[in-house]
């Protein structure tokens, strides 16, 4: 019911109830997430840092400091996907204890009101659905929003207008996704029919099939099947197809922003308004920038 509702209060208070019964790992989770981001950054640096200052003259101490970040970058990767994981069992683990305490407190005639398959339905689907489609992307859009204001501030300390032609094409990707809204929200809901249909076609064979034997109506049945199994091909791939050309294109602006990048740089480097390390790290934090702005589009 709360995540079918466009309330965005509602929706907050939802979150705060998943996570108020693990608030030390949810506050971990966060800090690990920012942890993450700021050592992703630290990769911008190191690679500005080598070139400018000569560092490829000594190899000893170029290969002690690749050593050491990438042990730092391993460890905090690690930790970060590992906790995350956990978290999501543990809001898994309290939703279907909810869910079947709730059941053993009902009634027979209540509780008879759901078949079996309502019921299974209710504690994988929907509540994977709450985990994968609500509080995994909760904590996506935090580590997206975290890598985005880390790169900005990176790259606008070395250039202005590199960072504001980044975050100009950037937004231009969700202005173009937006414009096909309401095309993918008709499509998703064909799909969402149609697959309702053809479950209800898969249940009604094996609810009937006595009878479908008895009046030899195999013939009739399998038509039947074989429509609803058209519309469920054809809305998947409309559905599923469409976004997926939407994502390429998504994709195919943020290579081209990133060459884009480095051509400008190359200009600035020309005016001596900006040094190759410092190119380099702008280059390599500019996919903090143009990411997380991709992924909110897709």
């Amino acid at each position: 019911f709360v995540l079918k509702n466009n309330k965005p209060k509602e929706k907050g208070l939802f979150m705060f109830k998943l996570v108020q019964n693990h608030k030390v790992l949810y506050f971990i989770s966060l800090i690990l997430i920012v942890s993450y981001s700021v050592v992703d950054l630290l990769k911008s640096i190191l690679m500005s840092y080598i070139f400018d200052d000569h560092l490829l003259d000594s190899i000893s101490s170029l290969i002690v400091i690749v050593l050491v970040f990438l042990g730092v970058y391993l460890i905090v990767s690690t930790l970060q996907q590992y906790v995350v994981e956990v978290l999501k069992n543990k809001i898994r683990y309290s939703l279907n204890q909810n869910l079947y305490q709730s059941y053993a407190s009902r009634n027979i005639e209540s509780f008879q009101k759901k078949d079996s398959s309502e019921i299974l339905n209710e504690f994988n689907n929907e509540v994977n659905v709450v985990i994968d489609n609500y509080v995994s992307s909760k904590l996506n859009v935090f580590s997206l929003t975290i890598s985005l204001i880390l790169g900005s501030l990176y790259i606008a300390n070395l250039s202005v207008e590199i960072l504001m032609f980044l975050l100009f094409c950037a937004f231009i990707t969700i202005f173009i996704n937006s414009i096909f809204k309401n095309r993918l929200k008709k499509n998703q809901m064909n799909y969402l029919e149609s697959m309702k249909q053809w479950l209800c076609s898969i249940k009604n064979l094996c609810r009937c099939f006595s009878d479908i034997k008895i009046l030899n109506l195999e013939k009739v049945f399998c038509d039947g099947l074989d429509i609803e199994n058209k519309n469920i091909e054809q809305s998947t791939l409309k559905n599923n197809g469409f976004i997926k050309i939407l994502t390429s294109i998504n994709s195919f602006i943020s290579q081209a922003m990133f060459f884009l990048t480095l051509l400008f740089g190359i200009v600035l480097i020309h005016y001596n308004r900006l040094t190759v390390g410092q190119l380099l790290g702008i280059a390599q934090a500019s996919n903090m920038v143009i990411m997380p702005i991709v992924n909110y589009a897709n």
